[in-house]
């Protein structure tokens, strides 16, 4: 039990009542009415995904012909990476020949006729 200063007045419960001038001291915390489902958290991210679809085929070949460009990684939504691409010519040919190599990696794992799942502007695992 905790000491209390001398000549606090006390509730019957055993809570200490403030001195007098100080405002009173909340009440419990309401319960929930019976019937009602139980209460969630206040905050509750919300993640939510952008996922893109794209021909495999078609990612190959245009990050072939036009990647110095940088419009492979326009077309994933990567348009800080497609502005870099472009002023720079594909990062002076090695980012193009990396994304190149890496569009070939993943068009052996997969079926040639399905699509490149990009989830939040990355490479999603193929799930065939």
């Amino acid at each position: 039990m905790t000491q209390q200063p001398l000549g606090a007045p006390q509730e019957p419960d055993g809570l200490v009542q403030p001195p007098a001038g100080y405002p009173p001291q909340p009440a419990a915390y309401p319960q929930q009415p019976a019937g009602y489902p139980p209460q969630q958290a206040a905050y509750q991210p919300v993640v939510a995904a952008r996922t893109q679809k794209v021909n495999a085929i078609a990612y190959l070949i245009v990050t072939f012909l036009v990647g110095v460009f940088g419009v492979h990684r326009f077309w994933r939504g990567q348009i800080g990476l497609g502005i870099l691409y472009l002023l720079t010519g594909g990062l002076f040919g090695i980012g193009v020949l990396v994304d190149f190599i890496l569009a070939i990696v993943w068009l052996t794992q997969m079926d040639p006729n399905s699509e490149i799942t990009f989830i939040n502007k990355k490479y999603a695992r193929y799930q065939g």
